[in-house]
């Protein structure tokens, strides 16, 4: 049995590498035949229109229109704060997602809108979004070539 420090900081390491999709009530924009979709660009994004904007636009009739952020907070918040937002669904880290839900930039998200909360992997859903992507980061190294630790972990 993991000890509650080990549960934790495994925690910590899922939720830091999930990226959530924050819903902010798509239901008026798709009402009027678009959807902005805004997420980080490049490679990532294009995999995303590939698999999941071309998709969706498909079977509802909805064109797709995409932004790109860096994840600026400001960005995000001057939004919000002008009253001006573009943005229906945000891809965006968990870290920032938090942050965004507590400041209220952020709609509540009903699971019913997107099939119910059994639908996806137990815990992926919190109150502002829905977590899209599991990753990990592991690291290695030859120990021919660091014989020596470069750290001691604590403990």
């Amino acid at each position: 049995m993991r000890t509650r420090r080990e549960r934790g900081t495994h925690m910590v390491i899922l939720f830091v590498c999930l990226v959530v999709f924050a819903v902010s009530l798509p239901v008026t924009s798709m009402a009027q035949g678009t959807l902005t979709i805004t997420s980080f660009g490049g490679s990532f994004q294009e995999a995303q229109r590939k698999a999941y904007f071309e998709p969706f636009a498909k079977k509802y009739g909805v064109k797709i229109i995409e932004d790109e952020w860096s994840g600026d907070m400001a960005k995000l918040r001057a939004m919000v704060q002008s009253g001006n937002v573009t943005w229906d669904v945000l891809d965006i880290s968990e870290g920032q997602l938090e942050l965004a839900c507590d400041e209220g930039m952020i709609v509540n998200l009903d699971p019913a809108l997107v099939g119910g909360a059994d639908k996806f992997i137990t815990g992926s859903i919190t109150q502002c979004g829905i977590g899209t992507l599991i990753s990990a980061l592991v690291i290695g190294y030859d120990a021919k070539q660091f014989a020596e630790p470069l750290f001691l972990p604590s403990s």
